[in-house]
C-alpha cells in the first residue's frame, strides 16, 4: 500500500507492506520525506503515526477526527534544502484493536502527529483476529447462522447475527454477539431478543424478553495448534448457549 502527498515545501512517500491485516498482526513500512525548499527544515517532530479515525469527522476535517495510539518520529533531524530522508517503522496491532467498518478505521498518518490534515494518510483494512474469524465461520457453516454486520463497540467486536429460520429458533427476534480477548481467553456475550409464551390471568399470550448469556473459550477450546480451529470445541460452546434458547424459549 503506497501513497504520495505533497504539502509544500515537503513531499511525503508512504509505503506500507501489504494491503490488509488482521487484529494481532504487525504493520511494517517506510516513509520518505523530501524538502523541496531552499531552506533547512527541522523535522524532529515529524514521522509516522498509527491512529483511530472517525470517518465522518475525518471527511469534515474536524480536529478530533483521530485518536493517536503509537508513533515513530525522526530524531533531531535537520533536513537540508533539496534533500530527502527515510524512516522505517513498525506497529504491533493488538488482538482487540478496532476493525475497519463504515463508521471508523485505523489509519497510518505521516507528518506532524497533531496536524493530520497537513501531511498524508492511508486507511488500513483490518479484519477480525483469526480466532474470531474461525468462530464466526463455524456459526455460519455448521449452525447456518448469517453474520449480517461486524462493527466496533466499546473495545469489542459486535456481530449482528441472523439465526436459521426454523421452529427451534422461533422465539429469537434478534441476536447480538460481542467478542473480545482478555489475555488468551475469548469472551463472548450473546444478547437475544426473544418473544416467549406468557400466561397471565389464565390467558396464554406472548411477551418480549431480552436474555444475555456469557461464554468464555480457552485456547484448547478454540484451536488445535497454530491457527487451526478446534471446530468440535467451538461447536460445543455454541451448543451450550443455543440449547438454552431452543429448550426454554421456543414457541
Amino acid at each position: 500500500m503506497k501513497g504520495t502527498f505533497n504539502h509544500s515545501p515537503l513531499e511525503y512517500s508512504l509505503n506500507i507492506r501489504g494491503e490488509s491485516w488482521k487484529q494481532g498482526e504487525r504493520l511494517r513500512g517506510s516513509l520518505k520525506v523530501k524538502n523541496t525548499s531552499s531552506e533547512e527544515l527541522n523535522l524532529s517532530n515529524y514521522g509516522v503515526t498509527l491512529a483511530f479515525g472517525d470517518i465522518k469527522k475525518l471527511h469534515s476535517k474536524k480536529d478530533k477526527a483521530f485518536t493517536n495510539s503509537a508513533e515513530v518520529l525522526f530524531e533531531d533531524l535537520l533536513l537540508a534544502p533539496n534533500s530527502e530522508e527515510n524512516l522505517s517503522f513498525q506497529f504491533q496491532l493488538d488482538k482487540d484493536c478496532p476493525i475497519t467498518e463504515k463508521a471508523s478505521s485505523l489509519y497510518v498518518l505521516c507528518g506532524e502527529p497533531e496536524k493530520p490534515f497537513e501531511g498524508g494518510l492511508l486507511q488500513l483494512a483490518i479484519a477480525p483476529y483469526t480466532v474470531i474469524s474461525n468462530f464466526t465461520h463455524v456459526l455460519e457453516t455448521i449452525y447456518r447462522c448469517k453474520i449480517k454486520s461486524l462493527k466496533n463497540k466499546k473495545g469489542q467486536i459486535e456481530a449482528k447475527v441472523q439465526v436459521p429460520d426454523s421452529k427451534s429458533y422461533a422465539a429469537v427476534q434478534a441476536l447480538s454477539l460481542l467478542m473480545r480477548f482478555t489475555g488468551d481467553q475469548l469472551e463472548l456475550s450473546y444478547t437475544f431478543k426473544l418473544k416467549v409464551t406468557n400466561f397471565e390471568h389464565g390467558i396464554m399470550g406472548t411477551k418480549d424478553e431480552v436474555r444475555e448469556i456469557k461464554s468464555v473459550l480457552s485456547p484448547d477450546q478454540y484451536q488445535i495448534y497454530g491457527d487451526s480451529p478446534n471446530q468440535e470445541g467451538i461447536g460445543k460452546a455454541i451448543d451450550e448457549v443455543l440449547e438454552q434458547i431452543k429448550t426454554k424459549s421456543f414457541l
